[in-house]
């Protein structure tokens, strides 16, 4: 990864995906990809970086996909699988709702994210993925589209989410689907969001299990980032 790094510093980004694309069969080169975009966000914290490498990455998997279509279906599933995942990666490592420190995000890297959210969505949808995956990249378009103010549409995207939820029997996960369901009603100033919100948080605290109450600390974590956003664009 470092080599690859160095490469990017000393030539461009551009030079180190050609590296990438020169290591290996497509797989191979689409797992390189994602480990390296990976490594770009938690070693140093570069977010234009990580998400030029991942849409590169995405992009040589969708084109391999598509040139193996005919001759090899399964390879073909493979790479738009691993497009998939760095799309998911993509759209999570851009959400501003999770307030991690070491992370700035500006303007592009929130369409980026949300763009990515889509695809991530799509592709599932395509590979027909199960209820449980489903039901991540509803959550997933939906957390990007709170973060893009588009109340409405995430509040359709969490129940989409909860649905899928349901069906795949995480009942936490549900939970914490209506919950930022609540949110999206707060943040859209809908009446009686607030207690909505405090029984959904809640109820997952009641609940006994490790996820859970992440869940519930999670959304409070976002509550607290996208008011405090509202309030400073609010004050300009």
């Amino acid at each position: 990864m470092q080599k690859l790094w160095q490469l990017a510093q000393e030539r461009d980004l551009f030079a180190a995906c050609a590296e990438i694309e020169s290591r290996g069969d497509a797989p191979q080169v689409a797992s390189a990809y994602a480990e390296f975009a990976n490594w770009v966000l938690s070693d140093r914290h570069d977010v234009p970086a990580m998400a030029g490498v991942s849409r590169a990455g995405i992009q040589y998997s969708l084109s391999e996909a598509v040139r193996c279509q005919e001759k090899d279906p399964d390879r073909a599933q493979e790479l738009k699988g691993a497009a998939k995942s760095m799309a998911y990666n993509l759209g999570a490592n851009s959400w501003p709702g999770w307030n991690d420190q070491n992370i700035r995000l500006n303007a592009s890297d929130l369409a980026a994210g949300l763009d990515a959210a889509r695809l991530n969505l799509r592709l599932g949808k395509e590979l027909k993925r199960g209820p449980e995956p489903m039901g991540n990249a509803y959550w997933l378009l939906g957390a990007q589209q709170i973060a893009d103010r588009q109340y409405g549409q995430a509040r359709d995207s969490f129940d989409h989410a909860a649905i899928e939820f349901k069906s795949a029997g995480k009942e936490d996960y549900e939970l914490m689907a209506r919950g930022y369901i609540s949110l999206a009603r707060l943040l859209a100033g809908t009446p009686g969001a607030a207690e909505e919100l405090k029984a959904a948080i809640a109820a997952l605290n009641g609940r006994q299990s490790e996820d859970a109450k992440f869940f519930a600390q999670q959304i409070e974590t976002a509550r607290e980032v996208f008011q405090r956003t509202l309030s400073k664009d609010d004050a300009r």
